[in-house]
């Protein structure tokens, strides 16, 4: 595995205890997530488009 993939990967486990904590945690009080919303569906959509291009190029799992 390459290693930037190891790293969002070790990225995507960090999201996922932080996003679980603040659904326990937080009030609602000067919350303001739009931004990292549209950036982390731009970055899904990155990823997307980067597995959509590798299987027109024949890869499979």
């Amino acid at each position: 595995m390459i290693k930037a993939i190891e790293e969002l990967k070790r990225e995507h486990s960090r999201m996922t205890t932080v996003l679980n904590e603040l659904a326990t945690l937080e009030d609602g009080v000067d919350a303001d997530y739009s931004e990292v919303v549209i950036d982390y569906k731009w970055i899904v959509r990155m990823l997307e488009n980067r597995r959509e291009s590798l299987q027109k190029r024949g890869r499979h799992l």
